[in-house]
């Protein structure tokens, strides 16, 4: 900034796209009667038009219930015929996927959910299934359990039928994420069941995207343009979130500590998950964008009363879903970035401020 004749001129050093407030807007989504609610990891739980989902505990907390959180209110939906739900993805019609259990509480199975309509899933002949995220078509990926029990594997649901994805070698598999074209992510155990890998299934084919030097890594969202973020050990055995980008994985970094995860990202390959801070004392909410990974809670104003642990979902519009404490309480949150202010491009400020250090040296003349 600078001063000369009580004038101050502040000198932007910025785009033309616009200028934003120094704060995100936050809202608590509430709860189903119950004390606290919370999104899933993994899974698409943000979709464009900020609807998000999750789970929340009903009144007396002796059950949770699937939710969708649409045009300001929460609502519960329901089950499979069981006590408990929980939902992990929604795409852009509003059509929601997760996991209930069926009357008698022993196994649950993967549902989709269309207008309140909740549809069982079935499984690939097992006992078990969840389903993780779901693209605009309508296909829908997680895992479900074989014939016997003794496996599961990742799985493709289209127009009604449930597909095995197989694995990259070893015995379990499981998808978490898929983009527009039916491109899945996912993790799965390699040969001889030494470890898991984040794998890419398109084209008919799995592979192998491998590590940031240690033993696992697990993938947990892909945008349309074939980005990839989740975790993968680094050479000393810590988790880091990673974009997997052209071929490359790159570690996201931490927030200061010795882990961090990343579990959605957008078209703009923004990408969100949760790090641990200084010391390892605790895992904030994270947003990475222009090559840095930034604290959400550096985001809010002071005495907002948020303590944002983790972030479940980005979408296009950078919106941003997640849990941690309100107040004390465990609560959902929807975070929107604050609205772009127009300004004048590089040539209207330079003009600008020429014209009024032309006033400030004639005022110093004249004075």
């Amino acid at each position: 900034m600078f001063q000369r004749a009580g004038i101050y001129v502040t000198f932007l050093v910025v785009g033309t796209a616009g200028l934003k407030a120094d704060f995100y807007s936050i809202t608590d989504l509430g709860t189903l009667g119950g004390s606290f609610s919370a999104t899933n990891l993994g899974g698409n739980s943000l979709n464009n038009n900020g609807q998000a989902v999750g789970y929340s505990y009903l009144p007396g907390d002796t059950a949770y219930h699937a939710f969708l959180y649409s045009g300001g209110g929460i609502a519960d939906l329901g089950t499979l015929g069981g006590t408990n739900s929980s939902a992990y993805g929604v795409n852009l019609t509003g059509q929601v996927v997760g996991n209930s259990y069926l009357t008698g509480d022993t196994i649950f199975h993967a549902f989709q959910d269309a207008a309140g309509n909740m549809a069982d899933l079935g499984t690939l002949g097992g006992s078990n299934s969840n389903a993780f995220s779901i693209n605009p078509s309508g296909q829908i990926v997680g895992y479900a359990d074989l014939t016997g029990d003794a496996a599961f594997h990742a799985f493709l649901y289209s127009a009604g039928n449930m597909m095995d994805l197989g694995t990259l070698g070893g015995s379990t598999s499981s998808a978490q994420g898929i983009n527009t074209a039916g491109q899945v992510v996912g993790s799965s155990d390699i040969t001889s069941d030494t470890a898991s890998h984040a794998f890419l299934y398109s084209g008919g084919n799995m592979t192998d995207l491998g590590t940031l030097g240690g033993s696992d890594s697990n993938a947990f969202a892909i945008n349309d343009a074939g980005q990839i973020t989740g975790w993968a050990n680094d050479a000393g055995q810590n988790a880091q979130a990673f974009l997997y980008s052209g071929g490359t994985m790159t570690g996201l970094g931490t927030l200061g500590g010795s882990t961090s995860e990343a579990f959605d990202i957008n078209s703009s390959g923004e990408v969100v998950g949760y790090a641990a801070t200084a010391g390892d004392l605790q895992f904030d909410a994270f947003a990475y964008f222009g090559g840095t990974m930034y604290d959400l809670n550096s985001f809010l104003p002071p005495g907002s009363g948020w303590v944002l642990q983790s972030a479940t979902g980005i979408n296009d519009a950078g919106q941003i879903t997640g849990y941690g404490l309100h107040n004390g309480n465990l609560a959902v949150f929807l975070m929107s970035p604050p609205s772009v202010v127009p300004e004048p491009g590089y040539s209207v400020l330079l003009v600008l401020s020429i014209a009024v250090i032309a006033v400030q040296k004639c005022r110093a003349n004249l004075g």
